[in-house]
């Protein structure tokens, strides 16, 4: 929510705060931000989405805070334009992946986090004559490394869900010799593929000129046996359907204990 600094400047700290959030998802070793995607009716996607809940700021001396909570802004006063030492008070942010398909998203994983992952007590000092936007307060040195200690913890969290499976990822098979039981797939280091992760492979079904999107059909479960960068060599462990495996099939993760 937007709010009102103590020097009387109006905050909002929404593309600040993104900036930070790109780069703590970006050194996570399992997400990897991206650009807008497509928005056709089959394109599959995810979204992470956060949310500052609370963002309280303490003026020590004056005995008053600022920023908001959930009922809204909490700004008091609007008059320091000199320096000031701040306390961080409460900050709290959601997380949550949502996998998106056919236009429609549901939530597969969620986190919350805290000021607490860095101590629970943050104090710096800030000059409000030199504060004229958000990003004069969310990049101070000590502010900003708090926050985005929260947003590595939210990322942390939803990168350990056990239900991580379930969001879409895809590669294609791009060659197959029968008579040895390896395949090529589009993917490899650069995907943070690894050895002996298991896949399912499958068969478009749908091909009539009125289907929107593909229906698929396991046709074999395989795992890699050699990760490159940019693409993999797998064993077919089982094959499920006589059509067998072919060039252009899709992959997609399966989960073997289940």
């Amino acid at each position: 929510k937007a709010f009102q600094m103590p020097n009387g400047v109006q905050a909002d700290l929404n593309m600040d705060m993104q900036t930070i959030l790109n780069t703590s998802v970006t050194s996570s070793p399992i997400f990897s931000p991206t650009d807008q995607t497509s928005e056709e009716l089959c394109n599959s996607h995810l979204e992470l989405r956060s949310a500052v809940t609370t963002f309280q700021l303490d003026l020590v001396d004056a005995g008053v805070s600022f920023g908001f909570s959930p009922a809204g802004s909490m700004s008091t006063v609007s008059s320091i334009n000199g320096a000031a030492k701040v306390r961080v008070g409460t900050i709290a942010m959601d997380f949550s992946l949502w996998q998106c398909d056919g236009g429609s998203c549901f939530a597969v994983a969620a986190s919350t986090s805290t000021h607490a992952v860095v101590g629970g007590s943050v104090t710096f000092d800030l000059d409000f004559s030199s504060i004229k936007s958000s990003a004069g307060l969310v990049f101070n040195p000590a502010l900003a490394a708090t926050l985005r200690s929260i947003m590595v913890d939210g990322i942390k969290q939803l990168s350990a869900s056990p239900r991580l499976p379930e969001l879409a990822w895809t590669a294609r098979v791009r060659d197959y010799n029968p008579s040895s039981g390896v395949l090529i797939l589009s993917a490899g280091d650069q995907a943070r593929l690894l050895p002996n992760q298991t896949f399912e492979v499958y068969a478009p079904t749908d091909t009539s000129a009125q289907g929107v999107c593909n229906v698929f059909q396991t046709v074999a479960y395989i795992h890699t046996s050699n990760v490159n960068s940019v693409s993999s060599e797998a064993v077919v462990d089982q094959v499920l359907d006589p059509r067998g495996v072919q060039k252009g099939d899709v992959i997609m993760v399966r989960t073997v204990n289940r």
